[in-house]
């Protein structure tokens, strides 16, 4: 028996037709928006994917089928691949879909720059789709790390396009969904400081609930047929989120390496806390950051990075704690 995808987020997105769901953090985090993709499509909504990416553009322009809306920003990529491209998620995402589901499907891509090009590069993309409602999906927890934690893991991409998207106020839904929760394991992200998090945005009112992938989902088979695809039957590398978060929702508890994945440490911990999704409201998760306002004016990557290094605004004064559990 197939079993819907039991999202907290309808009634947020009631009156939305035209959604766009993106990776907040880049690389792979696009992927974990496919149940989501798949469950609301089925709903009669029209979805788009999108990507704060670490991929060659250019060479993604020259060897697949792809649309260019903002030069050196905003680029779109469908259809079959011409050739191996090396790290690109995005276009051997778009390959399956075309491959794989017989579709042709646009991924978009927006270059890995600082929050004004990404509020541009959004911008461009809401007007060329009619969006009415945006859903940032990220691997993992740290998208809700505030900047003043010890374990906050690679927040900074998560940060730059959360605040992007929350000064986007043309687009009345902004969500933030996040899976994953331990699999971040090499980024050492402390879970009592996420949970202490998810409570702040609770208190807040921007905490909008849970939900589980199980095997019996049709979407959750979606997104493991597209994974699986790019993982083993093309040239790209494998996402360490996706592959752990996937046994996880099979049912694989402890230490386990799925697809004998070459970078999977002997002690990382599979568990059902994997496989949930945490809903968020977008903008109250950028009001809580403490990182948003110094990065805030960076206009490339590498200054926001530069601009958090040298801060004397931003000290670490949670320390790593254990769960009382």
């Amino acid at each position: 028996m197939q079993i819907p995808l039991n999202l907290p987020i309808l009634s947020q997105l009631a009156d939305s037709q035209n959604i766009l769901i993106a990776g907040a953090g880049g690389g792979f985090d696009v992927f974990v928006g496919l149940p989501i993709y798949y469950e609301l499509r089925e709903m009669g909504k029209t979805v788009h994917l999108a990507n704060y990416t670490f991929a060659d553009t250019l060479s993604m322009t020259r060897h697949s089928d792809s649309v260019v809306l903002l030069d050196q920003l905003l680029v779109g990529t469908r259809g079959k691949l011409q050739l191996p491209l090396g790290y690109a998620p995005e276009a051997y995402l778009a390959d399956w879909f075309n491959r794989g589901a017989g579709e042709e499907t646009t991924i978009w891509l927006i270059e890995k720059v600082g929050v004004p090009g990404v509020v541009t590069a959004y911008s461009e993309l809401v007007d060329h789709l009619n969006i009415d409602a945006i859903i940032l999906v990220d691997g993992g927890v740290d998208s809700i790390m505030r900047g003043n934690e010890e374990g906050a893991g690679t927040f900074l991409e998560d940060t730059i396009v959360i605040t992007a998207v929350a000064e986007l106020k043309q687009v009345p839904v902004r969500i933030l969904a996040a899976i994953g929760m331990g699999a971040e394991h090499e980024e050492m992200v402390c879970h009592y400081n996420a949970l202490e998090n998810i409570a702040a945005l609770t208190k807040a009112g921007g905490f909008y609930g849970s939900c589980a992938l199980i095997p019996q989902m049709a979407a959750f088979a979606f997104y493991r047929m597209a994974a699986e695809y790019v993982f083993t039957e093309t040239e790209n590398e494998a996402s360490r989120i996706q592959s752990r978060l996937i046994p996880s929702v099979l049912g694989e508890f402890g230490s386990y390496n799925w697809l004998n994945h070459p970078r999977q440490p002997d002690d990382v911990f599979h568990s059902p806390l994997m496989s949930l999704y945490w809903f968020f409201d977008a903008v109250k998760v950028s009001e809580h950051s403490y990182a948003a306002d110094i990065i805030r004016g960076q206009v490339s990557f590498r200054r926001a990075v530069a601009a958090l290094m040298t801060t004397d605004k931003l000290q670490v004064t949670r320390p790593r704690r254990k769960l009382p559990l």
